[in-house]
């Protein structure tokens, strides 16, 4: 397939047929350098896409964050009080931002 396209002229603008792949009749288009300008991560003479860090904590950093028992987090998660956490495998994870909207609900309903 490279030999195909060595073999062309492209004038950087349209697209263009590459080759036909295995028995079945397939067009391939390789597209302009617009296409990579449109992109959101392209650093083609653009700034990047800004993607947010996000943050996550482990069971045993939030229980010793919060200053509480495994126990007392398990019945704040079903009773509907905290945040349920994301699972990854037998990992469990809650995120800084879950944290954070949770102290400011919790010290919201205080007053």
């Amino acid at each position: 397939m490279s030999d195909y396209i060595e073999g062309l002229e492209w004038d950087g603008e349209s697209t263009l047929p590459v080759s036909q792949m295995s028995d079945t009749s397939s067009t391939v288009a390789i597209t302009s350098a617009k296409c990579l300008a449109r992109c959101p991560f392209s650093d083609r003479g653009r700034s990047m896409q800004y993607v947010p860090q996000v943050e996550f904590l482990r069971r045993g950093e939030l229980l010793a964050r919060l200053g509480i028992s495994r126990k007392t987090l398990y019945i704040w998660v079903r009773d509907g009080f905290f945040p349920k956490p994301i699972k990854r495998g037998a990992v469990q994870l809650w995120t800084e931002g879950d944290l954070a909207e949770w102290a400011q609900s919790a010290r919201g309903s205080d007053e």
